[in-house]
């Protein structure tokens, strides 16, 4: 009869272990996906959508356009 307590004790063991590690590796998986879909809309809405790529070119435009516009060289260039 001990040895049949044993057994189950050792079975139930392995079993709990087995159930616990596929609950830690399914709640480490939902929050890995979690963490990535966050950092993803945070850094869309931080760049607005490309917004903001736009306006950098926008202001590199502008700072060339006025760098040749003052140059006086070029300006003489027909």
């Amino acid at each position: 009869m001990a040895n049949v307590s044993e057994d189950q004790s050792r079975e139930g063991r392995g079993s709990t272990l087995a159930r616990v590690g596929k609950y830690s590796l399914m709640r480490a998986l939902a929050l890995g996906i979690s963490v990535v879909v966050a950092v993803y809309i945070t850094i869309l809405i931080a760049n607005m959508g490309g917004h903001v790529d736009q306006i950098k070119i926008a202001m590199i435009d502008e700072g060339i356009a006025m760098a040749v516009s003052i140059d006086e060289e070029i300006r003489r260039l027909p």
